[in-house]
């Protein structure tokens, strides 16, 4: 699907459904900013005397579990939300809360950690040469000579922002996870992972596209237009985007 068909595919599926599209992404935001809050709080007036530092790692890893485990299931019950309004169907709050079931919810949450994993490695994989090379030149700043030390600054600026685009553009074969994991739970997380890998093969430069088109806004967006707007359009033309491509392969 073109990229001007997406958007507007995407404005049509938010004509009447931009208030509770907000109020979705509103409430995920929310839970984020509570669980960072109740990390924090925990880390700043725990005291447990002798026990102290052993049982702020239980704390810390428990506080982990809870939020990978909410926010996963609210970030899956948005996809099911926006898939549904793709389809050209009436989605329902029901679609979003379904998700913070406790089994639906598991899975979720296990997505949710498992797609981060894997898109950080990437990321540190790649961008790994880049770093490695400009911080030998910053620590060995007094015992090269200028040339080699203008080398190794470029040659690694290079390589680090080379690898952080190849990372970025490879971490697209991971979208359409979310959405077959919607379509098909019952298959479980590495299907859904799997699956999305093989699906999104030729396509991750098209969604690459689709994110790039979205500069402006995020540029309008720090001169105070508002983020209402801006964040549902993106996100329901990502989702109409990897609708397409999901239904060119007939899954």
């Amino acid at each position: 699907m073109l990229l001007k068909n997406c958007k507007k595919q995407a404005k049509n599926c938010l004509k009447k459904r931009r208030v509770r599209a907000v109020r979705i992404s509103l409430c995920i935001r929310a839970a984020a900013i509570l669980s960072g809050a109740a990390a924090y709080a925990v880390m700043q007036k725990a005291d447990f005397g002798k026990y102290t530092d052993c049982l702020l790692l239980v704390l810390q890893i428990a506080l982990c579990i809870l939020t990978c485990g909410l926010l996963g299931a609210m970030r899956e019950g948005r996809t099911a939300w926006l898939y549904c309004s793709a389809c050209g169907k009436e989605p329902s709050d029901v679609q979003f809360l379904y998700w913070l079931r406790r089994g639906r919810g598991f899975r979720a949450a296990w997505l949710f950690l498992n797609l981060r994993v894997r898109k950080a490695a990437w990321t540190a994989m790649l961008s790994l040469p880049g770093a490695v090379m400009l911080t030998a030149g910053i620590l060995l700043v007094d015992r090269i000579s200028r040339d080699v030390r203008m080398f190794t600054f470029a040659g690694g600026a290079v390589c680090l922002t080379l690898g952080v685009v190849f990372a970025w553009i490879i971490r697209q074969k991971y979208a359409l996870a979310p959405i077959l994991l919607v379509r098909s739970p019952q298959k479980g997380v590495r299907s859904a992972i799997r699956n999305s890998c093989f699906l999104m093969e030729e396509d991750c430069a098209n969604l690459c596209r689709l994110q790039l088109s979205f500069l402006p806004w995020a540029a309008a967006c720090i001169t105070m237009i508002p983020l209402v707007y801006v964040v549902p359009y993106y996100q329901q033309a990502k989702t109409c985007m990897l609708r397409s491509i999901l239904r060119a392969h007939t899954v």
